[in-house]
């Protein structure tokens, strides 16, 4: 058993036979989590190695983790692990002033930044808060429009995880 002294948190990673690094994690115990790994994910059972670095603090180990999936890209990390949509605000006009119709305006916004492949298959969209930030609206706007695009097959949603360009 590796559980750690109190406070102190492992960054754990997983890799295959080949050394393609599978996963990247954190716990406390990282033996106990990788059980619950192998009850629930496809990638646990291909783990034939794994390395720990402890950290004084969760939130240490918090953010190293987050950086090491952004730069290291593991195979089955989703959190952290995708390319975000960006938002070019020199080309994206505030809708606060249009009577009516906004949500839609937004819509047409996020469709024109896809067809144009500024927003790629797979790219993560910014929150609804940014996108209705972006365009001085309310975040209900935002709703709708991600919700509209969601329906529509446009995007995908992973619980957790935010919309994505389909």
């Amino acid at each position: 058993m590796t559980q750690a002294p109190q406070g102190r948190t492992a960054l754990y990673r997983h890799f295959a036979a080949d050394g393609t690094l599978l996963y990247v994690g954190i716990s406390h115990d990282p033996d106990a989590r990788f059980e619950v790994h192998l009850g629930c994910t496809k990638w646990a059972s291909l783990s034939v190695r794994r390395t720990d670095k402890w950290y004084p603090t969760r939130k240490a180990a918090l953010l190293a983790e987050t950086a090491a999936i952004r730069t290291e890209q593991p195979q089955a990390n989703y959190q952290h692990n995708w390319v975000r949509a960006p938002i070019d605000l020199s080309i994206w006009p505030s809708l606060a002033d249009m009577r009516s119709g906004k949500w839609e305006a937004l819509v047409g916004l996020m469709e024109r930044e896809i067809a144009a492949q500024r927003w790629l298959p797979g790219m993560k969209l910014p929150s609804q808060q940014a996108l209705a930030s972006a365009v001085d609206l309310g975040i209900g706007c935002a709703i709708r429009a991600t919700r509209h695009l969601w329906l529509s097959g446009v995007l995908t949603k992973r619980r957790g995880g935010g919309f994505f360009v389909r």
